[in-house]
């Protein structure tokens, strides 16, 4: 097993695409704001067996676009016992000012605390069909979302959820 510690890529604002271990580093984990303020990143794709926790991608002001396909951390006591399922994904794409279009699968069943929180140009993305749970601040100030569609699988949507997003029509 491969891990990638705290902030390992934290600030490379030169960096333009993911290592590419990313992409065929199978059994690899990848700890809080591993990827943080990578200015320079313009698009993201996430393979199904990344195992990540929270602030991702946070403050990656150029990201244009998103795909996440797995669902992230899988618990395994032996190797992050304080790491506890609410976490994951929280802050994953906050004030990351330029993202655009997000595109999720159905292993994420929660969008956690922050996780677009700040994203001001978001217009599209999709919450997948397993989702049960939107969190605090999860959409906090997307101005330029204007429409999402929230499954019926969506049991819980906390009062904070889409706070500044003025325009909004949800279904």
């Amino acid at each position: 097993m491969r891990f990638v510690g705290r902030c390992a890529f934290d600030g490379l604002i030169k960096m333009k695409n993911l290592p590419e271990f990313v992409y065929n580093g199978k059994n690899c984990k990848y700890y809080r704001a591993i990827f943080r303020n990578m200015k320079s990143l313009k698009k993201v794709v996430l393979p199904k067996d990344a195992d990540y926790t929270l602030t991702m991608f946070k403050k990656c002001t150029d990201l244009k676009y998103a795909e996440v396909k797995g669902a992230g951390f899988r618990i395994n006591k032996k190797i992050w016992h304080a790491m506890l399922p609410e976490y994951i994904n929280n802050e994953m794409f906050s004030d990351c000012r330029s993202l655009k279009t997000v595109k999720l699968y159905n292993g994420i069943t929660k969008l956690n605390y922050g996780m677009f929180s700040g994203c001001v140009k978001l217009q599209k993305v999709n919450i997948p069909k397993k989702c049960t749970y939107i969190g605090i601040n999860t959409f906090r100030n997307c101005k330029s979302l204007r429409k999402l569609t929230i499954p019926k699988s969506v049991k819980k949507i906390d009062k904070t959820a889409f706070r500044g997003c003025k325009n909004l029509l949800y279904m």
